[in-house]
This record gives C-alpha cells, sequence and structure tokens, in this order.
C-alpha cells in the first residue's frame, strides 16, 4: 500500500434437516496417493457477531464487506488448477439448513459481460439435479438480478438438462450478491482481497431442490474469469458427492468416471449428465472440520537470499541447496518421526504448464519423497507446533557436478512441493501441492527474465498460442507528487502470510460454547476501517494480504485450448491456466511511482491485444522468454513536489517506519497488541475446541 503522506494512519432457522454438523466433501488431489478435504464447516462467533455472513436485506447484522467476520471459520480455498493461489477461490459455510458460498476472482479485472460462477446440486443418484449460472451485473455491487441468472435443470435418471424459466422453481437460491473493487476510492473498497466476487445462500431443504433429509447430494462450483475480454478461463472443483447425519458428516470419494463435471456454456448442453456413479466406502465421521493437512506457496524456502533463489557456487555450502517446506494441520500430535512426506522439484523461474506432465525436474535426493533422502542428501523432520512441522531437504552434489541441483539456466527457480502420506497413517489433505513462483524483489530496479513452456516432461510440446495478463497492484505509474511504501503495514501483512491466525472453530462442550458466546456478544464487531483491522482475523488468504499491502507485479499465463463457447452470440476462446509468477517489490525510501515494462525478448514477441493482455505465437520448441523490469522512478519529474504534503518529523518516521530514515522497512516486525487482542479471542475458541477433540478419525 502506497502513501503520499508517509506517517498519517489512514433468525430463526428452519427445522435442523442437517442437524448440527459441519460438510466435509473428498476429492482426490495432484499427489498420487493424496485424498483432498473440502470442509463446509459451521459459522463460529466472533466479536460482536454470531451466526453466517448477511449480506443483504432487512433481518440480522448486514455487513456488505465481502470479507465479513463472519467468514472466520471458512477458508477461502483456491481451485485445484490455481496452482499459485492468485487467480480463483471460493468459500462455503453451512448453517442449519443454509449454505453459504463466496466464489471469488483474484485476477482479471473487472468483469465484462463474460465472467461468471456456477453451481451444480443435485441428489446423489443424479435423477434431480441443478446447475445455475451467475454472472456479475455491470451495475457493479448489489443483488444480482433475475437477467444475470440462468437455470438449468435435470429430472429424472435418463433425462438431460434443460432450461428452467419458472422463478418459483428457484426458491431455493436465495439473495445472490455481487461485488467489485473500488479502484477510485479505496478507503471505501468492499471488495478488498478480490477483482469482483459473487455470494449466495442455498436453502438446503427448499422441496423445489429435491435433496433427500437422509441420502446424499452433489456439489460443484466453477468459476469462468474472462481476461482482456475476448477470453474465457474455466476453474473448476470437481464434482463431489457428501452426506451428513445427526453424528457428523461422511465423505463419500468417487472416481473421476463415475461423476462428470458439468461443462460451463451458454447452450442446453453446457451441463453434462451428472451419472448415476456408486458410492465409494464412507470414511469416519467427523463432528468437526478440522481441516486437512496443507502447503501453500509461501511455505516452500530455500536457505538463500531471495528464498526462491538457488546457490550454484561450489564454494558456498559446498555447492549445495537445502529446501523447506512448512507443512499445516497436521492430525495432533506431531511427533518426532515424520507422518507427512515431500518431493521438491524445480522448473526455470516463469510459466509452464499447470498439469502433472509439466517439465519439472525432481530434485537428486527426494524423488521417492522424504524424509529420508537418498542420492546422498539429507531431509530432517522438524515438529514446530502440535500441528505444524517443516521439512528441510539438502541435496547432495551428484557425480560430474559441481552444485546442486543442477541448473542450465536463471537460478531464479519456480519450486514446486509434492506431499503424501507416511506409511499407516489416515488423514486427509486440504492441498498436497504448491509452487512458489512469486518472488520478493528489492528495487530500485527490478529486471529479470522468465521462460514460458509448453513442453511437457518427456520433449513433447503442447500446441497453441499463449495469452499473457499482466496484473499491477499498488505499482502506481510515477508522477508529481513523493510516494512511500507503508513499511509497518507490509512486514505486518507478511508475517500475517507466513503465520495467518488459526481457522475459529466451535468447540463441542456446551458451557465453553455458551462461554464463547457470551464473551463474543459483549465485544464490539471489528470496525475493519483499515487493512490493519483485517489481518485480526482469518478472512483474507495470505497471498490477498500480501497484495493488498504490497506493490505486486503478477504474471498469468494461459495456453489456448482451441476450443470456443459461445457467450452473448460472439465465439469466445477457452484457456487454460499455467502456472503464474511474480514479484512483491520492498522499496526503501522516497519515489514518485513506477516504470513496469513486460516485453519479448531472445525472439520473442509480445502481441499486445488490449491494456495489460498480451498473446505470444510459440516456437515448435514450446519456449519463449520474456523480460520483467521494474524500476522505482526515485527522481522528481520537472513540476513535481519535492516535499511531503507536510513536513515529517524523526519521529512521526519512526512511529510509522521504525529504523533509520524515512520509509524503510524493518523485516520481521512483530504485530501490535492491538491485533493480538482478537487473535488472543480466536485462539480461545480454537483451544476450546481442541480441549474436547477426540483423535482425528481416518478418512
Amino acid at each position: 500500500m502506497m502513501h503520499r503522506n508517509p506517517c498519517r494512519s489512514d433468525a430463526q432457522t428452519k427445522a435442523r434437516w442437517l442437524g448440527a454438523a459441519s460438510i466435509v466433501i473428498a476429492l482426490s488431489a495432484v499427489a498420487s496417493e493424496a485424498s483432498a478435504q473440502i470442509c463446509a464447516p459451521r459459522p463460529v462467533p466472533v466479536p460482536g457477531l454470531s451466526g453466517a455472513p448477511i449480506w443483504s436485506g432487512t433481518t440480522g447484522t448486514v455487513r456488505q464487506e465481502l470479507d465479513d467476520p463472519r467468514w472466520a471459520a471458512a477458508a477461502l480455498t483456491s481451485f485445484p488448477n490455481d496452482a499459485t493461489e492468485t487467480e480463483a477461490a471460493y468459500r462455503v459455510l453451512v448453517d442449519g439448513n443454509e449454505l453459504s458460498i463466496s466464489w471469488q476472482a483474484l485476477a482479471g479485472g473487472d468483469p465484462n459481460g463474460i465472467d461468471a460462477v456456477y453451481l451444480g446440486i443435485g441428489n446423489s443418484g443424479g435423477t434431480n439435479a441443478w446447475v445455475i449460472q451467475l454472472r456479475p451485473p455491470a451495475s457493479g455491487v448489489g443483488v444480482i438480478g433475475v437477467t444475470e441468472l440462468t437455470f438449468l435443470h435435470k429430472s429424472g435418471s435418463t433425462g438431460s438438462f434443460e432450461f428452467s424459466a419458472s422463478a418459483a422453481e428457484h426458491s431455493f437460491l436465495k439473495v445472490p450478491f455481487a461485488w467489485r473493487k473500488n479502484h477510485t476510492t479505496p478507503a471505501a473498497d468492499l471488495a478488498v482481497g478480490a477483482d469482483w466476487a459473487i455470494n449466495a445462500k442455498i436453502d438446503l431443504a427448499d422441496p423445489n431442490l429435491g435433496l433427500s433429509s437422509t441420502g446424499h447430494f452433489r456439489v460443484y462450483l466453477a468459476t469462468g474469469i474472462s481476461y482482456g475480454g475476448t477470453t474465457t478461463t474455466d476453474y473448476k472443483m470437481p464434482p463431489v458427492d457428501c452426506s451428513v447425519s445427526s453424528s457428523g458428516c461422511v465423505s463419500w470419494p468417487l472416481g473421476p468416471s463415475t461423476l462428470v463435471s458439468p461443462v460451463p456454456v451458454d447452450t442446453s448442453t453446457w451441463a453434462d449428465a451428472w451419472g448415476a456413479g456408486t458410492a465409494g466406502t464412507p470414511g469416519a465421521a467427523q463432528n468437526e472440520c478440522g481441516g486437512g493437512v496443507a502447503i501453500h506457496p509461501l511455505d516452500i524456502e530455500t536457505n538463500n537470499t531471495p528464498v526462491n533463489q538457488l546457490n550454484r557456487q561450489p564454494s558456498v555450502n559446498g555447492g549445495t541447496n537445502t529446501f523447506r517446506a512448512t507443512i499445516h494441520n497436521i492430525p495432533a500430535p506431531v511427533t518426532a518421526a515424520a507422518v507427512v512426506l515431500a518431493r521438491f522439484s524445480i522448473a526455470d523461474w516463469g510459466s509452464v504448464i499447470a498439469d502433472p506432465m509439466a517439465p519439472w525436474d525432481p530434485i537428486p535426493g527426494s524423488q521417492g519423497y522424504v524424509p529420508p533422502a537418498t542420492d546422498g542428501g539429507t531431509a530432517t523432520w522438524n515438529p514446530i507446533d502440535s500441528t505444524t512441522a517443516r521439512i528441510d531437504f539438502t541435496c547432495a552434489v551428484q557425480t560430474g557436478d559441481t552444485f546442486c541441483p543442477k541448473l542450465v539456466g536463471d537460478p531464479h527457480q519456480c519450486i514446486m512441493v509434492e506431499l503424501k502420506k507416511a506409511p499407516g497413517q489416515g488423514y486427509t489433505f486440504t492441498r498436497a501441492v504448491a509452487s512458489r513462483n512469486m518472488n520478493f524483489g528489492p528495487a530500485s530496479i527490478i529486471d529479470q527474465p522468465s521462460v514460458i513452456s509448453t513442453r511437457h516432461r518427456d520433449g513433447t510440446v503442447e500446441k497453441g498460442d499463449v495469452y499473457i495478463y499482466l496484473q499491477k497492484k499498488n505499482l502506481p505509474p510515477a508522477g508529481k507528487e513523493p510516494i512511500w511504501q507503508d513499511g509497518k503495514l507490509m512486514q505486518v501483512a507478511r508475517q500475517y502470510a507466513k503465520s495467518p491466525p488459526a481457522l475459529a472453530r466451535l468447540p463441542r462442550g456446551a458451557n465453553d460454547k455458551k462461554k464463547l458466546m457470551a464473551a463474543m456478544a459483549e465485544m464490539p464487531a471489528p470496525a475493519y476501517k483499515t487493512i490493519e483491522d483485517r489481518l485480526k482475523l482469518p478472512v483474507l488468504s495470505a497471498e490477498q494480504a500480501l497484495a493488498e499491502t504490497w506493490p505486486t507485479y503478477e504474471v498469468h499465463a494461459f495456453l489456448d485450448t482451441g476450443k470456443v463457447r459461445k457467450i452473448g452470440g460472439k465465439d469466445i476462446k477457452i484457456l487454460k491456466p499455467m502456472v503464474p509468477y511474480g514479484i512483491y517489490v520492498d522499496h526503501r525510501g522516497k519515489l514518485y511511482g513506477y516504470d513496469v515494462k513486460l516485453s519479448g525478448m531472445a525472439g520473442t514477441t509480445l502481441e499486445t491485444i488490449s491494456e495489460n493482455f498480451y498473446r505470444i505465437k510459440m516456437n515448435a520448441r514450446g519456449l519463449a522468454k520474456l523480460s520483467n523490469r521494474i524500476e522505482a522512478v526515485e527522481n522528481a519529474t520537472p513540476g513535481s513536489s519535492t516535499t511531503p504534503p507536510h513536513e515529517v518529523t524523526e519521529a512521526e518516521c519512526r512511529n510509522r517506519f521504525p529504523c533509520k530514515g524515512c520509509g524503510c522497512t524493518l523485516p520481521g516486525r512483530s504485530i501490535g497488541t492491538g491485533q493480538l487482542g482478537i487473535l488472543g479471542l480466536m485462539a480461545l475458541a480454537v483451544g476450546l475446541g481442541r480441549r474436547h477433540r477426540r483423535p482425528r478419525a481416518a478418512t
């Protein structure tokens, strides 16, 4: 976040059809042995608020911020094909019969009539199902009207999906609501962390929905984002089957061949048959959403500076590199023996296809997952707390090499970590694969090449043009007035990203629930006047927190599939996401803005389609090279002011930027006491829940 003045702070529910259980649904992850879990928890009271978020209407406490504090129990979850968790995400809560869903577009800019989100829901047998398309309206924030809603209904085991125009049949969909980012008045932005978003509620007991009160029901979520206004990219959660009982939620894994993903297109064929399917063996019931084992992009580091740059100097540490993966939500208690294993791979910094066959190179010694390491390497399992541990893996220099891993290109590398269970373990994964592709880069000038690759690991090439969307946040062009980075806020956000507050959980003991609800009811609700306020609760993802506070340069790459979708009478190209990359920029001292340039190099031509949207005609080898240049403009241009809006004293600067000089940053600064107060209350909820939590059953 940039400052011109560097030192100024800116109901009652229906019959309890679902009982009190949360919803846990399972899907397969990329890692071969990983079964991922998506959880719809119950809402937990937070200071001054209780129940599920309410964003419209006259009943209850209405708050129209997208990141309403009442989402604190529901993790923002990226779609499986969003490799760096920076493009599309969703979150879900269940409160009695009411399912609250939020879809968020984290990239792509303002909606343009092509963007949409999708919900598929129906009974397990596939005899009654709905697929709903919701488009963000042109008007921006507000309730979504009927012209932006499309309903398809399938009835009967052999029937097909047909358009449903009867509003009476759609009574199960409640208060669909849209947001878009406020670019002109950031202080009034209700869509913090997203370019646009849609929320909706589903009444699971509505007879028009046709779900059984005792059987399974299927859920499917997707988001279609239009980059450049002429394309669409789909982000999909695999369809899942779940069952809820009074004793908890049972996850039922389904093989990919038994349940076909609905295809979002504007014709009568835009939803494939759900298929009857066969439910797998159910896992054990879980009363609470404990969260599966997870790793995220910022959990991946090396022992070098910057953390994703590799050492290739034989004179430094003998030419070795140590890779680190921090793993969360491990079933407590974390023991001295490894219960999660990891495989580390690298690729040239830039973008590769988001596919298991992408040209990732496994690092020698970790191919079989570590610990233990092979090929002379070492790997250690290091418990951090009761549910968190870190794997440190050091690769050994191989015969004939002078450093490890052997690099042919730039020392800046993308690093991918894949997790799997240690033998005998029975937990589930929320996210088993993550890629670290965002650098922290010091300005004044950053000039770094990147590689775009559509090659497979076996050398074959995936054909098609590559489209590039450049997303710039907090990188204003050079102006006449000096600006300063808010160093204190940036470091608070970085600490939040590295160690986010724990998700709030409702304790099981009746007395503890009453105590918690009474304590929260006596406190004022969070004011949400600043970004700092939002970092007091776990409502933003790590990537959102950084992108809202740091100057952020993101390059999103997409491969043309060769397919089109008819939207609004036009053929719209369908793209599939590749792995994004980018830089968090850290400049110390006064500046006047940034000069940002993305360009082709080494024979690559970057064709401009629209503002910040480009096309690359890939060569026969499936490779392209780009130059990424970010320069902090530090000198005043003619007519510029050379002083801040008021004379800033050293004391003021030290209060806002506690180190030498105005505008400098202090890495590792701790969070202030105001934030710790609310985090402590959230810890109370977690602590009370753990006091009564039984060992987690295998699923």
